[in-house]
């Protein structure tokens, strides 16, 4: 029994610093971590153990004071606890010790915290301002205790217009008096705060029964009024678009699960029309905006473009044309203009005659910095020519990997895990499978047999994981894999009864809350009766999973679909692809609550303190064993007029053929060379037509990986 992997329908196509307003009084003490700009910590320059230096350089701080401000490492004499980030701190003294640095921001209302704890060798205090743009936020606060304590204020900067801002914070107590300093971060303020209560919580994932909630007839109009209130977890849920939306359009709705429908501040949205064009909408009200492309569409974008907001820009957004192309745009969808973001026309020719399409094949996006892009290279008959990882800050592309490498095998996607450091393809077939390549391409990881529904997420201390729907394995069920290790975690069976399974899409684009991830459930059944007669707990809902073993498992709200989740003609954009938003304020997903007909976008708010970390420590299953990447190494070639031979060893057991065109992949050769030593040595005898210069070339597949490469073999 399996629910396999579904791939992605296409949709047909017809054709100077601003003014900072301060709000709010005092600063508190509080314990929430997620945040809208994780800043760098205070590691580098990494010092040597139980050291400390004053105004160091190198850092992305500027360390400022007479009396003194700088970085302590863990065990230095400034007898400071053990650091709450890393294992060094910065230290601010007297009233003029600061560190501060610039920091993107898009317009928005934030707060500012971090840890802070006074020297333990004292009992004197010495508060700590904050400022933004030389403004004040709030008053100093005050780190009473001797151990590291999570600080916020409650003031808040309302920021009018995206740009780079100046964050200081100072010490403000003249004398020798030490406030230690780690986990900087700015926070984007949720407005479902101020609308929930302040005891609201999710409840623990359990079988609740789905009461009847009439379809909403039209879109809501505000945050302050949802459509309907979930009758079982009390959450508020607005219908965000309508088939209306857009003329002549059977249905409007968000993408994708992998791709994030909402801007960086939330102020806008993205929904794609039946038609093949693409509609913005205002955040706040769930009102179209009307652009000057079709019928009121945003212009240029059509189809399966893949557009990706700017991660920190709410104006921007990047995309390419219709299935791929070799230029990729950045729109100002508040003006209308259009830059180049990227122009492969010349370089990947030039790599890859025939190349015509430079794409992600519809599910993947960059790293959570939008630094990174992870692409596929296509002809124009979509076959696929090689991988790419660009860099969008260098405008270079950073590694290349030929299509002979992996047998010519389309990828059904490729995305970048959000950290930068890892591009991950993923092969609908047992043999590749989805698998973790560093931005070079030098070595790969097998994450996972063939590609099932999954994204990639960031853990809660930072990893890039791989949450997947794994039912090849022997749990069967949806797991975390850390992409840099392999080291996996269950956290939810995807067989919750004998008879029984579910399909599942899963969202990991809550960035700015790292640590969970969403998922959205439909087409349960039990031995062929859909739906399932028995509510298991995960059925037909979206769920937040904490990604961290024995975590949290969090209802959200149902989805008011079971076996008719989408039209006969729309099925696939009826499954809900729930998407969440960078800050995790908001889940986005598609329902037609049942009735046969064509779906429509919903989306859930939430408040921040729902994201509240577990003490969870459940069972980690260890990674594989490491399989050793392929190399090749030429051993003696021969030749005497019409014949010639040669040999090489293979690093890991491999099998070869040869060719007489470069780049070929493996399975498409046949002469096959003489393998020994168990797969380790590999020799061939040929004959040539002339007795001059001959050049072939041997090509090997890993017995293990069925990695590929090619060496050049020249007979003189």
């Amino acid at each position: 029994m399996t629910a396999p992997h579904a791939g992605r329908a296409t949709t047909p196509v017809n054709t100077s610093a601003p003014l900072l307003v301060l709000l709010g009084a005092a600063c508190t003490l509080v314990v929430s971590t997620a945040s809208a700009a994780v800043l760098e910590g205070f590691e580098t320059p990494a010092l040597p153990n139980a050291t400390h230096q004053y105004l160091p350089s190198g850092s992305a701080w500027t360390f400022a004071g007479t009396t003194g401000a700088g970085l302590q490492r863990n065990g230095s004499p400034f007898n400071a606890p053990v650091a709450p980030q890393g294992v060094q701190t910065a230290f601010l003294k007297s009233n003029d010790g600061s560190v501060s640095r610039s920091v993107t921001l898009a317009p928005g209302v934030y707060k500012v915290s971090f840890w802070a704890a006074r020297r333990a060798s004292t009992t004197a205090t010495n508060p700590v301002q904050v400022w933004l743009n030389g403004a004040a936020v709030g008053t100093p606060l005050t780190p009473a205790s001797s151990s590291f304590a999570r600080y916020t204020t409650t003031t808040t900067v309302t920021v009018p217009a995206h740009g780079s801002y100046t964050l200081k914070l100072g010490t403000t107590r003249a004398g020798e008096y030490t406030t230690l300093v780690d986990g900087v971060t700015v926070d984007l303020v949720n407005p479902f705060d101020a609308l929930y209560g302040s005891g609201f919580q999710l409840p623990t994932l359990a079988a609740d029964p789905i009461a009847a909630v009439a379809k909403p007839a039209t879109k809501a109009v505000s945050l302050n009024t949802p459509s309907y209130i979930d009758p079982a977890y009390n959450t508020r849920v607005y219908r965000a678009t309508e088939p209306a939306d857009h003329t002549g359009a059977t249905f409007v709705r968000h993408e994708y699960s992998r791709r994030q429908a909402f801007n960086a501040n939330n102020t806008r949205y993205l929904a794609l029309a039946s038609s093949g064009y693409w509609r913005l909408y205002d955040g706040a009200n769930f009102q179209v905006l009307s652009k000057s492309g079709v019928n009121g569409a945003l212009p240029g974008l059509a189809g399966d473009c893949e557009p990706i907001w700017h991660p920190t820009d709410p104006t921007k957004v990047w995309y390419t044309d219709t299935n791929g192309g070799l230029v990729w745009y950045e729109q100002n969808v508040e003006t209308g203009a259009v830059t180049t973001l990227a122009d492969f026309r010349t370089s990947l020719p030039a790599r890859w005659p025939g190349a015509a399409r430079v794409w992600m094949k519809g599910e993947g996006t960059t790293s959570a910095d939008g630094r990174y892009f992870g692409f596929m290279v296509e002809s124009n008959n979509f076959a696929t020519l090689g991988l790419i990882t660009w860099d969008r800050s260098t405008k270079q592309i950073v590694g290349a990997l030929n299509a002979s490498a992996f047998g010519g095998a389309r990828p059904d996607h490729i995305s970048m895990a959000p950290s930068g450091k890892f591009v991950v393809p993923s092969w609908d077939n047992a043999t590749q499978g989805t698998r973790a390549y560093p931005l070079d391409f030098s070595s790969s990881r097998l994450l996972i047999a063939g590609s099932q529904h999954s994204d990639l997420a960031i853990g809660p201390d930072g990893q890039d994981y791989l949450v997947v729907t794994d039912y090849a394995s022997a749990s069967s069920q949806i797991r975390a894999i850390d992409v840099a290790t392999g080291a996996s975690f269950d956290l939810m069976s995807l067989y919750p009864r004998s008879g029984s399974a579910y399909a599942a899409h899963i969202s990991g684009k809550s960035f700015d809350k790292p640590g969970w991830a969403v998922i959205s459930t439909y087409a349960d059944y039990n031995n062929s009766v859909t739906p399932d007669p028995v509510l298991q707990p995960m059925y037909r809902k979206l769920t937040l999973v904490e990604l961290k073993p024995g975590g949290k498992k969090l209802s959200v709200a149902h989805t008011r679909a079971a076996a008719n989740f989408g039209s006969s003609t729309s099925h696939y954009f009826g499954e809900h692809q729930a998407s969440v938003s960078r800050d995790g304020s908001r889940m986005i997903f598609a329902s037609n609550f049942n009735d046969s007909g064509e779906p429509s976008s919903y989306m859930v708010g939430l408040p921040s303190w729902v994201y509240t970390p577990s003490a969870g420590s459940g069972t980690v299953t260890p990674p594989p064993p490491a399989t050793a990447p392929l190399a090749l190494t030429l051993g003696a070639v021969t030749r005497s007029g019409y014949s010639g031979s040669f040999t090489l060893t293979s690093s890991v057991p491999a099998q070869c053929r040869i060719a007489s065109q470069p780049t070929q992949p493996y399975g498409a050769l046949y002469d096959n060379m003489t393998a020994a030593a168990s797969g380790l040595s590999h020799s061939k005898s040929l004959s040539f037509g002339t007795t001059g210069a001959q050049t072939v070339y041997a090509v090997c597949a890993s017995n293990a990986t069925q990695e590929q490469k090619e060496i050049v073999v020249r007979f003189p």
